[in-house]
């Protein structure tokens, strides 16, 4: 039995000795009306992963009418398509931060980042127990920033510029979240157009990308790095690091498969990259050699760890806080420094600035110019490696 139109409604009654009865709404599906001897009421029905039957009551008939409860009913089903369980959030407004996250970070695993456990952590520890509790709509800017700057870090490891900063780009990328999605209509989010040097002014080259400039102390430096005595993995990504000015968790995430010996290139898959485009990056002859002398503690698919798992976000500037250096240079500090040494030496290896930003992977705007780059400026790319390559030697040998 069921019933689409609302005369059909009113005159439904009771089968025979049944002092209840479920009638299905033919024209909106999971849309029913419980049927009583004093009562007609709506009732949204449903099931989500995988989950028992539940049920929403709408309201009773004809204070809700027919089409109040299927524009309802409609509302619910919409709610389920996005993963949201409506018995949860009959209303959108009362949706709360850790509802919206909760699905973003379901969202994540399913994209298999190298950075979701790190992500996951922060978010765990650092956000949702400042935040989860409060509904998106009561969410204001003064709320978000104050979670970012009461950061407080399980040991001293600076001032924590780098994770308010990642905590900063998690907070935005899950409130955009909520309108790309459209789980709030209109929704705008209180870090639109907002920049986090708007939260930490100036911090961001002395406290994440800060590197040592002066000749003398970065030998010394570059020294300690050669003469490590800690993990082997950790003290052949602090090399690579040194030669290759590729980002901290593109080089934790390489691959043994991405190196072409032959070629002398890495091949990086878009996943790694901040860009997320595919990258090649010529490799140095004292790149290759330091990759050659890696082969020999291989074991397992990636190039800096010995199962399946990636070496920790932390690993790499913890050892260069063991070095003694800590204050003065962090592992991305290494792209500062190349950045800077090549910039300084144009007239030295006679390469463009275009060249040295292809080899930082910083992505053209202009289209046109930006394909040519990448198809034709491989060789030019591999004549700077080299050349940078050499310069450290020589700094090191004081050459």
């Amino acid at each position: 039995m069921s019933f689409t139109t609302d005369s059909q409604l009113k005159s439904l009654t009771l089968a025979d000795g049944k002092k209840e009865q479920y009638i299905k709404d033919g024209s909106t599906t999971n849309l029913f009306i419980l049927l009583r001897e004093t009562s007609k009421t709506f009732i949204f029905k449903y099931k989500i992963d995988g989950s028992k039957i539940k049920s929403i009551t709408i309201g009773k008939y004809p204070s809700i009418s027919l089409a109040q409860a299927r524009q309802k009913a409609n509302e619910f089903k919409a709610l389920l398509a996005k993963g949201i369980d409506p018995r949860d959030y009959t209303n959108e407004h009362e949706l709360t931060f850790q509802d919206i996250a909760n699905k973003w970070l379901q969202d994540k695993a399913k994209q298999k980042l190298t950075n979701y456990k790190d992500t996951q952590g922060r978010l765990n520890n650092h956000i949702l127990p400042k935040l989860g509790d409060i509904k998106i709509k009561d969410l204001k800017r003064d709320k978000l920033i104050n979670c970012i700057l009461e950061v407080k870090l399980k040991s001293t490891r600076g001032d924590g510029y780098e994770t308010k900063q990642r905590i900063f780009i998690i907070l935005k990328d899950i409130l955009n979240y909520i309108a790309i999605q459209g789980i709030i209509q209109d929704y705008i989010s209180p870090l639109a157009g907002f920049k986090f040097n708007n939260i930490c002014k100036d911090k961001h080259i002395v406290a994440n990308h800060r590197f040592i400039k002066d000749p003398t102390k970065l030998k010394e430096f570059l020294t300690a790095i050669d003469n490590y005595k800690g993990n082997i993995y950790t003290k052949y990504a602090l090399k690579l690091g040194t030669y290759t000015a590729l980002r901290s968790g593109t080089i934790r995430a390489l691959k043994w498969e991405y190196i072409d010996f032959t070629q002398n290139i890495i091949n990086i898959p878009a996943e790694l990259m901040k860009m997320k485009k595919p990258f090649i990056l010529p490799i140095s002859s004292q790149a290759k050699a330091i990759l050659k002398e890696l082969e020999a503690y291989r074991l397992g698919v990636y190039l800096f760890s010995t199962n399946t798992k990636i070496m920790s976000e932390n690993t790499l500037n913890k050892a260069i806080k063991i070095l003694g250096f800590g204050d003065e240079a962090t592992f991305h500090g290494f792209r500062g420094l190349f950045s800077t040494i090549c910039h300084d030496n144009t007239q030295d290896h006679g390469l463009t600035s275009e060249v040295i930003e292809l080899c930082l992977d910083h992505t053209d705007k202009n289209k046109v110019r930006s394909a040519y780059n990448k198809s034709e400026r491989l060789q030019e790319k591999a004549n700077l490696m080299e050349w940078y390559g050499n310069y450290i030697d020589n700094l090191k040998n004081d050459k």
